[in-house]
């Protein structure tokens, strides 16, 4: 129905507001954007003045939104379709954080290496 409003009957984008109240009718609205995303950002904007930004619309808008959590994979579990992964960081961060823990119950870190002392004058300087 919004879409209709835009493009049939011309009103201002700026005075829609899409509000989903249900899981039932969010359900219906993702099938619906799903079926007719590309063609319908690509129509969307070729005819507004301002500028359109998607997640998941396909390459017709003028910008994209991709979440960095999603882009570096940051976390394990559902990525939508239109996520592009560019690395595998959540596997860096969890070994990362599983080997400064155990440095930390071992007693290993920090060092005197990582601690800071007072100097002759009362600065603190690196030991």
């Amino acid at each position: 129905m919004r879409t209709y409003l835009i493009l049939k009957e011309k009103l201002p984008v700026e005075a829609i507001a899409a509000i989903t109240f249900t899981n039932k009718a969010a359900n219906q609205m993702k099938r619906r954007v799903a079926e007719k995303a590309a063609e319908l950002a690509r129509r969307v904007t070729s005819e507004l003045a301002m500028p359109t930004i998607g997640i998941g619309a396909g390459p017709h808008c003028d910008g994209q939104v991709l979440v960095s959590y999603d882009a570096f994979g940051l976390f394990q579990g559902f990525v939508p379709r239109f996520v592009k992964r560019y690395a595998d960081l959540g596997a860096a961060v969890t070994q990362a954080t599983r080997a400064y823990i155990d440095e930390v119950r071992n007693g290993m870190f920090p060092s005197s290496e990582h601690s800071i002392v007072s100097g002759p004058a009362g600065d603190i300087v690196p030991e």
